[in-house]
């Protein structure tokens, strides 16, 4: 009996980030662990992977991925704001083939990489009046707080 089967394992290095414009650097293992050869192109979809950035895969020379054969795919992505903000980047992928010219999926695979936050705060208060008369007398004092996250 014919049975197509395509496996995905995703990986990520490094593990962690902790500025705008780190990269994830993440690996797609795709296995052919079906009984029938599967034919190439190989693509991986990846839900953080977008234009103008690709996955990129180098495909079976012979243009098939027999059973038990393996290929390697890479892709990299780049942390922005939102990113240091939420605590983690959490992506999701799946790898697609053909057999008899029908799709064969293979399971989705997520990988979750963490944030290092480093929050800091300092604060600057400085006095607007320079003395006072009498117990009670108000003084007015300016306060600046500034975000110095790294």
């Amino acid at each position: 009996m014919q049975n197509p089967s395509l496996a995905l394992t995703k990986s990520a290095l490094p593990g962690t980030y902790s500025a705008v414009g780190d990269t994830i650097g993440y690996t797609y293992l795709v296995s052919n662990n079906g009984n029938v050869t599967l034919d190439a192109p190989i693509s991986i979809t990846d839900d953080k992977i977008t234009a103008p950035n690709s996955v990129t895969c180098t495909q079976p020379g012979d243009g098939q991925l027999s059973p038990l054969e393996t290929m390697t795919c890479t892709a990299t992505y780049t942390i922005v704001q939102g990113d240091l903000d939420a605590g983690s980047v959490t992506n999701t992928a799946t790898a697609t083939a053909s057999f008899d010219g029908d799709p064969v999926d293979s399971n989705q695979d997520q990988v979750t990489v963490t944030a290092v936050s480093s929050p800091a705060l300092t604060l600057v208060k400085t006095a607007l009046d320079s003395s006072y008369a009498a117990p009670g007398d108000v003084l007015d004092y300016e306060l600046v707080a500034t975000n110095t996250a790294t």
